[in-house]
């Protein structure tokens, strides 16, 4: 699970080919709310927070047409949709999270990112050196 950083996404492809790569729940919405005021229109911020979480692909295709019909959404957030998330759906929509082990259930990176900077500031306090 990573952030969207393509680096990561291309080195995670390359390591293992098998492996579904998707992207943190917790970034995608960032991502997606940086785009316009929330506040402003909490109705369509509202939906696309339950669209990202359904796993019922005709919900989310129905509420995706729900946001593209709806003259009172920004062009400019659906036009984003529409080029920069649903192209790739697959690595982040609900629909493509089902019926994982109790090991892929995460829906963040935030635990792994958390883990792995306390190690680091383990090792950091540690003084311990790899060679």
């Amino acid at each position: 699970m990573t952030d969207r950083d393509q680096a990561q996404v291309k080195a995670i492809r390359a390591t293992y080919p098998s492996c579904q790569v998707l992207y943190c729940w917790w970034h995608v919405l960032r991502a997606i709310r940086t785009r316009f005021k929330t506040k402003e229109f909490s109705k369509l911020w509202t939906l696309i927070q339950d669209w990202v979480r359904t796993s019922e692909e005709a919900e989310f295709d129905a509420w995706w047409e729900q946001m593209q019909s709806d003259k009172k959404n920004p062009d400019t957030v659906i036009g984003y949709l529409a080029r920069d998330w649903v192209p790739c759906k697959d690595m982040w929509s609900a629909i493509f999270r089902q019926n994982r082990t109790i090991f892929e259930e995460g829906d963040t990176n935030m635990l792994l990112e958390s883990y792995v900077i306390t190690l680091f500031l383990i090792i950091l306090s540690n003084n311990i050196v790899f060679n």
